[in-house]
């Protein structure tokens, strides 16, 4: 029962790149999913074309996500958007939003030297 130690390399070589494209494949499938649930491939164009690129520009989106209809999209267009861990979804997300220049801008509580609650806005 002794196995050589090139014949175990390369079973251990195969499982690894087994484990690899079933990982890779999972991923794509959960992006699929997440589509379909969403109902949405691309951004609709109501909604939003680029992220923000001015505080501005920000406000007049949650200004225009007062409709209904049109929050609505945007919340199954993000949530359409995914990723690895809940992390990587909230940053990915947020890059959909706005620039890190306007993100910059705002702290959740407000806590931050300089920075305006997103709790105390149209924002939030």
């Amino acid at each position: 029962m002794y196995l050589s130690i090139n014949c175990l390399a390369g079973f251990q070589t195969k499982v690894l790149m087994t484990l690899e494209k079933l990982v890779e494949n999972q991923v794509e499938i959960l992006a699929n999913q997440r589509k379909l649930l969403a109902g949405v491939e691309d951004p609709p164009e109501e909604v939003i074309q680029r992220s923000c690129r001015t505080v501005k520009e920000l406000e007049d989106l949650c200004k225009g996500l007062e409709d209904a209809t049109k929050r609505n999209k945007m919340i199954s267009y993000l949530r359409s958007v995914g990723g690895r861990d809940l992390g990587a979804m909230v940053r990915k997300v947020l890059n959909k939003i706005a620039s890190n220049q306007v993100l910059k801008v705002y702290s959740l509580k407000g806590r931050k030297e300089n920075a305006v609650s997103m709790t105390s806005t149209s924002v939030g």
